[in-house]
C-alpha cells in the first residue's frame, strides 16, 4: 500500500502540469514579498510583471492539460 502510494506521488510530482503550477505559485509568492521593498513606482511594476508571468503560467498549464491526448486505458494517476 505504501509502495502504491509512493508511485503516485511520483506520478504527480513528475507532471509538467504540477512543475508549471509550483512554478507560477513561486513566483507570485516572490513577487508578493520583493514588491513592498522596492521603491516607489517601481512596485507596480514588479507587480504587473510578476501578473503577467503567473498568467501565462497557468495558461500554459491548462493548454498542457486540456490539450494533451490521454488514451483511456492511460487515465487516472497510475497508468495500467
Amino acid at each position: 500500500m505504501l509502495f502504491d502510494l509512493t508511485k503516485r506521488l511520483g506520478v504527480i510530482l513528475s507532471s509538467v502540469v504540477t512543475l508549471v503550477t509550483a512554478l507560477a505559485v513561486a513566483v507570485n509568492e516572490f513577487v508578493a514579498q520583493v514588491a513592498p521593498e522596492l521603491p516607489s513606482g517601481w512596485q507596480d511594476n514588479a507587480v504587473r510583471v510578476g501578473v503577467a508571468v503567473v498568467t501565462v503560467l497557468g495558461s500554459a498549464a491548462a493548454a498542457i492539460r486540456r490539450l494533451t491526448e490521454v488514451p483511456s486505458e492511460e487515465r487516472g494517476i497510475l497508468p495500467k
